[in-house]
């Protein structure tokens, strides 16, 4: 959600990071990841996937602040496939 500051000093960065940030902790409990990964686009891309497929369970919705998001995470789970 902070990835950049504008020359004012105002912290900007992706609405996903935001959301999860501010989320309240009913909601928190149904994320893949922990709040940690949503503070950098790198390692949420590259981790929440991971994150997925380390603890399986049944997956009955996904929500994202931008369907962008769903786009890039299966792009991310794509080029770090195993096999």
């Amino acid at each position: 959600m902070d990835e950049s500051v504008t020359p004012a000093g105002i912290p900007c960065g992706a609405i996903t990071g935001l959301m999860a940030a501010t989320q309240k902790r009913l909601v928190r409990r149904y994320y893949v990841a922990p709040e940690v990964v949503s503070r950098s686009m790198t390692r949420r891309r590259s981790t929440t996937p991971s994150c997925g497929l380390a603890v399986p369970r049944d997956v009955a919705f996904l929500i994202t602040a931008s369907p962008a998001t769903q786009l890039k995470l299966a792009r991310a789970a794509d080029t770090h496939r195993i096999c």
